[in-house]
């Protein structure tokens, strides 16, 4: 498993989740905004690197260990369009409904949402965990995220995933059970 793999699976499965509170027919789009109908855009912002991957590695500890397991946090605009623009905030509002009923999804209720199923499968792991809010930034913040993604701007939601993906034991390269990187138990908490 790797990072980019880690962000389309996350980025899939929020696009699934907005996809199942919208009517038959309307499109949530995993890109930047477009002037093409009615439905839902999905831009993902940034990706600050993970705080555990910019600290110094212990005396004798292999860096790679660190990556063994993965916290990622992602920042996405939804983005709704429509002909009309309360058939735009219609679809924001169930955007909403849906990311605020379903913060939290485990590896176990992906599969339906997902448009690459293959990612999942193909993704050991003893733990896999999505969480979702929404951020209130102020207008300042959102006009600068908008004029940075060159997109008309219109109604839309910021919103934050922490991605938490743990590793099987025995499936990082060399690993043995009972090694001292196994037995390790400081996680990063999830801020939010």
């Amino acid at each position: 498993m790797s990072s980019d793999d880690l962000i389309a699976l996350a980025s899939d499965a929020l696009r699934g989740l907005l996809q199942s509170a919208l009517p038959a027919g309307v499109p949530v789009v995993a890109g930047a905004p477009e002037d093409t109908g009615a439905g839902l855009w999905l831009p993902l912002l940034r990706i600050p690197e993970p705080a555990e991957w910019r600290q110094a590695p212990g005396a004798g500890e292999d860096p790679a260990a660190r990556r063994r397991d993965l916290h990622l946090r992602m920042d996405y605009l939804v983005a709704g369009a429509a002909d009309e623009a309360l058939q735009a905030h219609a679809l924001l509002g169930a955007a909403l409904h849906v990311i605020t009923d379903q913060p939290v999804l485990d590896r176990n209720h992906l599969a339906p949402l997902l448009s690459q199923p293959h990612r999942l499968t193909a993704t050991p792991a003893s733990e896999l965990v999505l969480r979702w809010r929404l951020l209130d930034l102020s207008l300042a913040e959102q006009a600068t995220l908008w004029i940075a993604s060159a997109a008309a701007q219109r109604a839309g939601l910021f919103v934050q995933g922490d991605v938490v993906w743990r590793r099987r034991p025995g499936e990082w390269p060399g690993e043995q059970p009972g090694s001292p990187v196994l037995e390790r138990h400081d996680r990063m908490p999830l801020q939010g």
